[in-house]
């Protein structure tokens, strides 16, 4: 077995689970029949396209001996402030109407960043060099950070009067008080 073979292996597994979710944001922007669902899954489908990119790229460079298994190691982008993003996209209203579509997209992708994280908690457990650790803890973090980003929208499509009590009020107060 080769020095870096585990380190292919995560990699490897990585980017087919993030093809996988790059299909299914690609199919939520084609069922959601609001802009809101649209703008979102256009989001997250930019983004892991971002980090697909990059992963293959590092793949690369390990793999023709170019760089070091530091080259795993990954930065945190900048996340966007999802309740702002919502207030924008929404203009500040609850929306009255259901959609369907829309819902199920997001279950659909909810279960499918649920599975990653899932999958990513126990590959942890098998890993011990510290660098492919730091790895997928970057990854399994970025996970998290998507599964709360659906599940909000879930709960401003379920209940969006609600969601604004509870998530857009505080944001819009302290737009207002910065004006």
């Amino acid at each position: 077995m080769g020095k870096h073979d585990r380190t292919f292996e995560v990699i490897c597994t990585v980017l087919e689970l993030k093809e996988k979710k790059l299909a299914q944001y690609a199919a939520g922007m084609k069922a959601c029949r609001t802009r809101i669902g649209v703008e979102t899954f256009k989001m997250l489908h930019d983004t892991e396209t971002e980090h697909i990119n990059h992963i293959s790229k590092m793949y690369e460079e390990l793999k023709r001996g170019e760089a070091s298994p530091d080259a795993c190691r990954l930065h945190k982008a900048e996340s966007p402030d999802w309740n702002a993003f919502l207030l924008e996209m929404t203009s500040g209203k609850p929306d009255r109407e259901s959609y369907p579509e829309d819902i199920a997209a997001i279950e659909a992708s909810l279960r499918m960043e649920g599975a990653s994280i899932e999958f990513y908690k126990a590959e942890l457990q098998d890993l011990t060099d510290p660098v492919e650790r730091e790895f997928l803890q970057h990854v399994l973090d970025e996970e998290w950070e998507r599964f709360i980003l659906l599940d909000d929208l879930r709960f401003y499509y379920v209940d969006s009067s609600r969601w604004f009590i509870e998530k857009g009020r505080p944001i819009q107060a302290r737009a207002d008080a910065a004006t």
